[in-house]
């Protein structure tokens, strides 16, 4: 749907969970330059796990993101530090994920949760 990608106007950098370190620390992949519509907003949702938790930010991604990842709104050129998501402040981790077809099936909603 036309809509779905006109609506992704402004930039996400997106780090994929890669695993754990030695020490059990969360570790990510390289960091990807995403087209996104952010938008700060409380929200209460209920996860997969069925926990209650709090979003601050729902993010419309154009393709799929995992949960675990991060998300910070900005491009590549603008982070502080690359290898690191947290030290470029506001970045957020995904908790919950949703993802919902369009009527035809050739494109999906995907929202992510921070």
């Amino acid at each position: 749907m036309k809509l779905l990608k006109k609506m992704r106007k402004q930039f996400a950098v997106y780090w994929p969970p890669q695993g754990v370190n030695d020490y059990g620390d969360p570790t990510w992949s390289d960091p990807v330059q995403l087209k996104v519509r952010w938008e700060d907003i409380e929200e209460v949702l209920v996860t997969a796990r069925g926990e209650t938790k709090e979003s601050k930010s729902r993010v419309f991604v154009g393709q799929d993101v995992e949960e675990g990842g991060v998300l910070w709104q900005g491009t590549l050129a603008s982070l502080t530090t690359l290898t690191e998501p947290f030290k470029n402040k506001g970045a957020g981790q995904i908790f919950a994920v949703t993802k919902a077809p369009d009527l035809k099936v050739k494109d999906f909603l995907r929202v992510a949760y921070l």
